[in-house]
């Protein structure tokens, strides 16, 4: 099991009796940051120059939150501001170039009979969980996001092994970063 205590006390819990070990938990955040060279992908871009360009993937999810930097969007604020009910000027984007949404922010399929309100923008939720919770977001980064630079730019490339080590990125890039993105939400907030 696991128990946080101060520093001192280690010692005086490793000699109780019945402690057969004391560990250290380390501490684990999710990130896109290093899924790339653990799969591959960059060493494929490398050798390939296969970098998803020309392919269009489908991310059927919460939607996506278009304005992420890594997405080439405008950034926070940007999303702060959107409304996320209706498609603005915002969407399509360069980068997500279609899709809907087919839910609504108060879709939930445990309700004895769920109330879908779909509209024309997939934006992934904007509950007040969102800021850290945007599920379809985090899958269409690490399917195709373009990667943000350490000072929160969306990365331009180029997409080879070296040049992703070199670039001290905050977010990597996805498998197929110059890939294009459709954007379908199919479930609430």
């Amino acid at each position: 099991f696991r128990v946080a205590v101060k520093a001192g006390k280690v010692g005086a819990i490793r000699r109780l009796p019945n402690v057969a070990a004391i560990l250290p938990v380390e501490k684990h955040q999710p990130d896109n940051l290093r899924t790339d060279p653990y799969t591959g992908a960059s060493q494929a871009w490398t050798d390939t120059g296969f970098t998803g360009k020309g392919a269009t993937i489908a991310i059927i999810d919460s939607g996506i939150n278009y304005y992420h930097v890594d997405f080439g969007g405008a950034g926070y604020d940007a999303w702060q501001a959107d409304d996320g009910l209706t498609k603005g000027n915002d969407f399509p984007t360069a980068k997500v170039v279609g899709g809907y949404d087919l839910a609504g922010d108060d879709y939930n399929a445990d309700d004895e009979n769920p109330i879908r309100q779909p509209d024309g923008d997939p934006l992934d939720c904007k509950d007040k969980s969102s800021e850290v919770d945007q599920h379809g977001t985090h899958v269409a980064g690490t399917a195709a996001g373009f990667g943000v630079t350490g000072d929160g730019k969306t990365y331009q490339g180029p997409y080879t092994t070296a040049a992703i080590k070199a670039a001290h990125l905050r977010i990597g890039p996805g498998t197929a970063p110059q890939a294009k993105l459709l954007a379908y939400r199919v479930f609430g907030c």
